[in-house]
């Protein structure tokens, strides 16, 4: 669907005031360095070969004569190429003289050198694209291939009468003849070639030339010569080293022409027929891959064809006579092809006056600029672009007409109603000549358009697209533009009776650029020029680059090759004029491809400029919106663009200019649901789309064409469908595009509810309604699925680096609504549905019960939770109103909605038998089984009736509840019902007020959490059951000895039977070493204080069994026995804690050494050179699955370096195994770690957590240490607890609590590549993201002030009372 259109023109007269003519073909090279163009060419009046060298300064041309050769015609420049390594030019000549030239001595001294010399002459000279080797043909027809030094590799002859290494093998089967040839061929197929018949074409010059594969790996020679005595025309495909690889196949009148492909696949030549002229394509084979006619006369030669460098047109060099037949023209054609058709895109006609064509060559950087020489000594250079044609206009009716230029056919497509694949197209309209640019007038819907033809002529065409059916394009008249030799490039119809045209005068060598105002008028059935105006473009040298005019801003712009915007003025008198841009005075760059628009609301809008530059970079004015679009469009709502990343993005046009870019986070988490973007396929561009509407035409890149209906645009026109209360086409239109219908009461639920009568009269269809109210959910999806995106910069959440938080906080799986809705941006709304669902329901009902009573079922039926019994009930009553069909069709849609059996068990719960025989009649269910059994329920009595409905749908709470009023028959078959069903908590509540009906409900509840050994409820249940001995037998089995005394006492037990109670629990509690329970027994109830201060000593209470010692006088019997069981502890606990701290100093010294080892391999590389070593510190490389898979591929990098410890991959590696996702390789990894073997990465975390663990008993073991120091200061043993207490806190708890901050570091957070990358790179320094390692508690907190402990006697140092003051007043502080 592209056309190419002509940018600039740049003209330059070689040598001014000449008026003889080239008699003799010209040469042009390019230099990339600097884009200087040097042309060689012939003078006969000067008897000279000159090369001259055309540069850019100031943005104007400079010629200079580079050198001149004199000599005669007969010794003619037959090549000229720059060689772009040493800046020299090769020139070789017909005499067999090759020179090479430096392009870097002064022009007054110009250094050349003759190289070589071909005695036979030389006829052709083609450089390999690489520059390493050239090809010379000779003047006795050979092939000498040289290298850049000019040494010989090669010399062979061209005419041989082998075919080449690629000599195509019979393999025995198959014929030519049987093979497919495509329609009406075959039979051409069997027709065999008479070789005396082969002739030469009229037109062939018997030059000899040579053309380059683009990787320069072989060549190719077109050459005339003989083959059994025929005289006729070969072509030739040699390998780099000059070895014959293949010639082509037979062909009459085959052609002069010859240009190899850039990008390989085909060699470009002609063939005349007896009736056509055609360009045909060779394979390397040398076989005919298809070909294309040329739309000349029969009479037209063709003098050259000619890839550009990318291999995306093709130019064609012909003669032909004029439109009179009169004179003799020179045109170059350019032609493009798509979906196997080839379009003729542009035509340049060159007379007498300018000069015919002498040489033309394409820019080997810039694809689409063309390089011409004329024979009177003009250069001219054309720079191309593509472009699609279609109009600017914005309007409802608006057809998204795109017209394609294909030489005298206009192909007319509006996209609103048809899409035609190409090139094919809706309508052809036909030309008096070959097109060049396209214009829509911004009136009848914008649709009416002027086709600028090749010769300055001007058609005006008519849309009949409003008809019906609709109708191709009618022609309304035509005109030609003044002035002779005046290239008109680009033109605007900007009104009815106005065309603005950019004009480049050709006559004069200045390149001077005019803007041209013509009014026009429509006169029966022709246009005629009523009056011109015109403004020479005088910019610095400048050009004008693109002339565009919007028809809904009523702007007229030029834009010119230094980018600054002009827009263009005609005043009263129809003077036109032009001034700068006020909106955007400059773009940032050239903008091929530009588009003006409105930016923003109401009265904030802004008039923007959108330009796309030839490499891709997106501007809004001066800001850049992104920087790989490959094409855009301004849709009546967005701004869309591709981009290389296959993507088609959609910025909305209401928002604020200030914030009209691209707002992409870069978080973990997409946003799956984002209309801003869309993936298309690898390539695409886009056509059209149709404004007010929700179409867009994207092309691929092979050619063929797909309308796609982009979210963001439905979106959009559902949300202008309900602003307007339009509900039935919105509902349509999420129905077709399948968007969510909670959009349509979402978008606005108060005024949906409000006019929701509206909406069901508007809609009116049963199935629509169906499928809106089964897709009712509690959630307002404009602030979730379809939430419209935020592209203002101060509502961002401020996470620079886009970390991952779920890497750092796990989310539990029961999160509650108001977490999930934080969460994932959606507001949860409860009532939502049940809302609607009431509204329509009284909204149905009002009008018409009956008609919408299926609609109505669904209802209820959606409603949370369901109210299936009322839709029954809705049934019923239809079928109590004498409507029996209507009542059966309202059964099968509900058991179309609802699983019948639910319904089935729904209509029994309400006792309805009635209601339960309708469905079940409609259901799969055996007449045979529902009715015996709805019989056997309606004879029993009505309470144990529903009993045993209930109980066979499973209701048992109710069904116990049914049958406890069924009377006292059945309490037995409670019992047994509630021990069956384990009712035990709902009996409870039922018999609650009937004391010997709930003892006995506690019974057997008592007996069941004995028999599931819950003994503690076991005997709280007996207890309440009034069983007090099994109360005291359970209780004495879990050790309850206060509940067993509280029941005895309470039930007055005589003291004998006390005493054997203590007694049994006494040596219960002795054999499971409960000794502080034991001793509490003895003083309290059996008042032995003796043996209650043995068992205190023995279970550690030390402070306790002191105060018991000296309470009941026992010094006399006990004070040896208390002084020895108090050192003994204390033994006890010294060596207690020695082991601990000598596990702690072995575990702390060996962090310390990993960690230094680990810092040592960081500074000289090794740490990164993963696989060198395994996990387990082995080297094992087939071990490469180790690494836990909740893990980044960043986190498995940066978990090597200095600031990540072992334990962040334990944990890691520990929450991949409890996902589920282990086996034996997970449960063998967890046992690695566990082990925590030396040299493995796992060791640091294994130790930091091993060390944890030794604190924390350090800590635990603080209360009995601080008990037992004051015990034996009571005794007074002062070095027992000085020993103790120097051991516990000098040598324990002052050396591990400074160390603990060292041990137990910040862990890294897990980062990807690109959050690594933004956090070095940002402007501000960020700090690397960490989790704080868990610090074990010492003395319950590290920071607190102890002043109560340890005791001042037992220690060297007594404070003073500024130091004891200091440490109060921190306590305070704390």
């Amino acid at each position: 669907m592209r056309s190419l259109f002509l940018q600039t023109i740049t003209n330059s007269k070689l040598i001014p005031f000449l008026e003889d003519e080239l008699k003799l073909p010209s040469n042009i090279s390019i230099n990339t360095d600097d884009e200087s163009v040097y042309v060689a060419c012939y003078s006969e009046s000067r008897n000279e070969n000159i090369i001259f060298k055309i540069s850019i300064e100031n943005n104007s041309q400079i010629i200079n004569e580079l050198i001149s050769y004199p000599s005669s015609s007969e010794n003619a420049i037959i090549g000229l190429q720059v060689l772009y390594e040493n800046q020299t030019i090769c020139a070789a000549f017909s005499n067999g003289e090759i020179y090479t030239i430096q392009l870097n001595s002064q022009m007054e001294n110009v250094e050349n050198e003759c190289v070589g010399s071909i005695d036979s002459g030389i006829l052709c000279m083609s450089w390999s694209p690489d520059q390493e080797i050239v090809i010379f043909i000779t003047g006795d027809k050979k092939i000498i291939e040289m290298n850049k030094f000019f040494d010989v590799l090669n010399e062979i002859p061209i005419e041989v009468d082998n075919f080449g290494e690629d000599m195509q093998v019979n393999v025995g089967w198959g014929k030519k003849e049987t093979q497919f040839h495509g329609a009406g061929e075959k039979e051409k197929a069997k027709i065999k070639i008479d070789k005396t018949k082969i002739k030469l074409s009229i037109d062939d010059d018997f030059k000899i030339r040579v053309s380059w594969r683009g990787d320069g790996e072989y060549f190719v020679c077109s050459s005339v010569g003989y083959d059994d005595k025929i005289e006729q025309r070969k072509i030739r495909v040699y390998n780099r080293d000059c070895v014959l690889q293949s010639t082509n196949e037979i062909m009459d009148q085959l052609e002069h022409t010859l240009c190899w492909r850039p990008s390989g696949n085909l060699i470009a030549t002609s063939q005349r027929f007896s009736h056509k002229h055609n360009i045909i394509f060779l394979e390397r084979n040398g076989l005919k891959h298809g070909e294309f006619t040329i739309r000349e006369p029969l009479s037209t030669k063709i003098i050259e064809v000619l890839w550009n460098f990318d291999s995306s047109v093709l130019a064609l060099w012909m003669e032909r006579m004029d439109n009179n037949n009169e004179k003799k023209e020179s045109v170059v054609q350019i032609w493009s092809m798509n979906n196997y058709h080839w379009y003729l895109k542009q035509e340049h006609i060159f007379n007498n006056d300018l000069g015919m064509v002498s040489s033309m060559e394409w820019d080997p950087e810039k694809p689409l600029r063309l390089h011409l020489m004329t024979t009177k000594y003009m250069y001219l250079q054309y720079n191309y672009e593509w472009c699609i044609f279609s109009s600017t206009f914005v309007s409802e009716d608006d057809p998204a007409t795109v017209i394609v230029i294909d030489g005298k056919e206009a192909l007319y497509t509006p996209f609103r109603y048809q899409n035609v694949p190409p090139p094919m197209a809706s309508f052809k309209t036909d030309l008096e000549g070959n097109a060049s640019y396209i214009s829509f007038a911004p009136f009848n819907i914008g649709d009416d358009f002027c086709v600028l033809l090749s010769d300055n002529t001007v058609q005006f065409f008519k849309s009949n697209i409003e008809s019906k059916p609709i109708a191709g394009p009618s022609i309304i008249g035509k005109l030609r533009l003044p002035g002779e030799n005046i290239h008109y490039r680009q033109l605007t119809w900007i009104n009815e009776d106005t065309l603005i045209a950019i004009a480049h005068d050709l006559n004069v060598d200045n390149n001077v650029e005019k803007l041209l105002c013509i009014k026009i008028e429509q006169i029966e059935d022709d246009i005629k020029i009523i009056k011109t105006s015109e403004k020479k473009f005088d910019d610095d040298n400048n050009k004008i680059v693109r002339l565009i005019c919007n028809s809904s801003t009523k702007d007229m712009l030029i834009e010119s090759t230094d980018a600054s915007l002009y827009s263009i003025e005609i005043d009263s008198d129809f003077n036109i004029a032009y001034k700068p841009f006020e909106e955007c005075l400059q773009l940032n760059d050239i903008c091929p491809w530009l588009a003006v628009t409105y930016i923003g609301k109401n009265e904030q809008k802004t008039k923007c400029v959108i330009g796309l530059t030839a490499r891709n970079r997106l501007y809004a004015n001066e800001n850049l919106i992104v920087s790989n679009c490959t094409s855009f469009y301004i849709h009546s709502d967005y701004l869309i663009f591709t981009t290389m990343t296959h993507t088609a993005r959609f910025l909305p046009l209401n928002i604020p200019f200030e914030n009209f870019k691209i707002t992409d986070d870069r978080s973990n988490i997409s946003n799956i649901f984002d209309e801003s973007i869309r993936r298309v396929e690898r390539g695409s561009k886009i056509v059209a789309a149709v404004k007010s509407n929700i179409s867009l035409v994207l092309q691929m890149p092979r050619g063929n064409l797909e309308t796609v209906c982009p979210r963001a645009l439905v979106l959009m026109k559902v949300r202008n469908l309900l602003d307007k209360y339009n509900y039935k086409d919105a509902l349509i239109m999420c129905r077709k595009h399948r968007i969510d219908m909670n959009i349509l009461c979402d978008h606005n639920l108060e005024k949906f509810i409000e006019n929701i009568e509206m909406f069901v009269k508007q809609i009116d269809n049963q199935d629509y309604f169906n499928l809106f109210i089964s897709g009712l959910k509690n959630e307002d999806i404009t602030q979730g699925m379809y939430k419209m995106k935020d592209y203002s910069t101060n509502t961002k959440p401020i996470n620079p680096l886009g970390i991952n938080l779920q890497n750092v906080v796990s989310i539990s799986n029961t999160v509650d609504n108001n977490l999930l809705s934080l969460v994932t941006n959606q507001k949860v709304s409860e009532n939502k549905v049940n809302k609607i669902c009431k509204a329509i329901r009284k909204t149905f009902e009002s009008i018409d019960k009956i008609k919408y009573v299926q609609p109505i079922l669904t209802s209820y039926v959606k409603s949370e939770p369901p109210q299936l019994e009322e839709a029954l009930y809705c049934i019923k009553s239809i079928k109590n109103d004498n409507k029996p069909e209507l009542a059966e069709k309202a059964i099968k849609y509900i058991i179309f909605l609802v699983n019948v059996d639910k319904l089935y068990n729904i209509a029994l719960s309400l006792y309805d038998f009635e209601l339960v025989l309708m469905i079940a009649q409609q259901s799969q269910k055996d007449p045979r089984e529902y009715i015996p059994f709805l019989q056997n329920l309606q004879k029993l009595e009505v309470n144990y009736q529903h009993f045993k409905i209930n109980d066979y749908l499973e209701k048992y709470e109710k069904a116990l509840e049914c049958l406890s009023m069924s009377g006292e028959k059945y309490f037995n078959d409670c019992l047994n019902y509630i021990k069956k069903h384990f009712l035990y908590n709902e009996a409870m509540k039922i018999f609650k007020s009937d004391e010997k009906k709930y003892l006995n409900v506690l019974s057997i509840y008592a007996e069941y959490l004995a028999s599931n050994e819950l003994f503690n409820q076991a005997g709280l249940a007996f207890w309440m059951a009034k069983e007090y001995d099994k109360a005291i037998e359970y209780y004495q089995k879990t050790g309850k000895w206060r509940e067993i005394f509280t029941i005895a006492t309470s039930q007055n037990y005589d003291k004998e039977k006390l005493n054997e109670i203590a007694n049994n629990l006494i040596e219960q509690f002795q054999e499971e070493k409960l000794y502080e329970d034991a001793a509490y027994i003895y003083i309290e109830y059996l008042n032995k204080p003796k043996e209650a201060v043995n068992y205190f000593l023995k279970s550690g209470k030390w402070l306790e069994a002191v105060r018991l010692y000296f309470k009941h006088n026992l010094q006399s019997e006990l004070e040896t026995q208390v002084i020895s069981m108090l050192i003994s502890g204390q033994s006890r606990l010294i060596t207690t804690i020695k082991e601990y701290m000598e596990l702690y100093t072995k575990q702390a010294s060996r962090l310390i050494e990993i960690r230094i080892e680990k810092q040592k391999k960081l500074e000289s590389g090794e740490i990164f050179k993963m696989d060198e070593r395994t996990l387990d510190g082995s080297t094992n490389n087939n071990n490469i699955d180790i690494l836990p898979d909740t893990m980044s591929m960043a986190s498995k990098f940066t978990g090597f370096t200095a600031y990540t410890l072992a334990n962040s991959l334990m944990t890691a590696a520990t929450a991949s195994i409890n996902t589920g996702k282990g086996g034996r390789k997970r449960r063998k990894l967890q046992r690695k770690m566990m082990k925590g073997k030396k040299g493995s990465i796992y060791e640091e975390g294994y130790l930091i957590n091993s060390l944890r663990k030794t604190i924390q008993r350090l800590d635990d073991i603080h209360e009995s240490v601080k008990s037992l120091c004051q015990a034996l200061l009571q005794f007074n043993k002062v070095e027992e607890a000085r020993e103790l207490q120097d051991t516990y806190y000098n040598k324990g708890i002052m050396i591990v609590k400074p160390q603990i901050d060292q041990i137990f570091i910040p862990t890294p957070v897990p980062e990807t590549i690109e959050q690594i990358r933004a956090r070095l790179m940002s402007s501000v320094p960020i700090a690397a993201p960490t989790i704080q390692e868990e610090k074990p508690k010492l003395l319950q907190n590290e920071n607190t002030p102890i002043i109560s402990w340890p005791y001042m006697m037992l220690e060297d140092h007594c404070p003073n009372q500024k130091e004891l003051t200091e440490l109060l007043k921190k306590k305070d502080e704390f």
